[in-house]
């Protein structure tokens, strides 16, 4: 498999911002926007021919930033008292549990990698926002997160 044909891979698993992941919740969807915005770094290496160069630190961001928004988030729910906080939590620990695995693979100069990364960004993500955290939203908004 060429790299060619990795980046234009790749391109599919870009995510177009669009109002339908808001939440409403400007600190949130903010956080949630920076996330989508380091796929895109990781994307514009790869179709730069750095993406083996800059993978590392890109993972690193991400998982600097993931680690904020959570503590952000999960503090907002425990204010709020949202009363499904514990799970909530354990699929921010499984997140996070993944990205370390892909920094110690990346370690391994596995060229996957950054392909695997950008697509399951984009996946938990879409899904995290859609699913996991609509279940809170209305908590939040009631209690007056913003």
């Amino acid at each position: 498999m060429g790299a060619n044909f990795l980046i234009k891979e790749s391109l599919m698993f870009f995510i177009d911002w669009d109002k339908k992941y808001e939440l409403g919740i400007k600190s949130i969807d903010d956080d949630h926007q920076k996330l989508v915005a380091l796929i895109d770094e990781l994307l514009v290496a790869l179709s730069n021919g750095k993406g083996r160069e800059l993978l590392a630190p890109i993972i690193k961001k991400v998982e600097d930033y993931t680690l904020y928004h959570f503590r952000r988030e999960e503090f907002f729910m425990k204010c709020a008292k949202y009363p499904n906080l514990e799970n909530h939590i354990i699929e921010h620990q499984h997140f996070i549990e993944k990205i370390k695995a892909m920094k110690a693979k990346s370690r391994l100069n596995d060229s996957t990698v950054a392909i695997e990364l950008m697509k399951f960004l984009k996946e938990w993500l879409i899904n995290h926002i859609q699913v996991s955290d609509r279940k809170y939203e209305a908590i939040l908004k009631k209690s007056g997160v913003q």
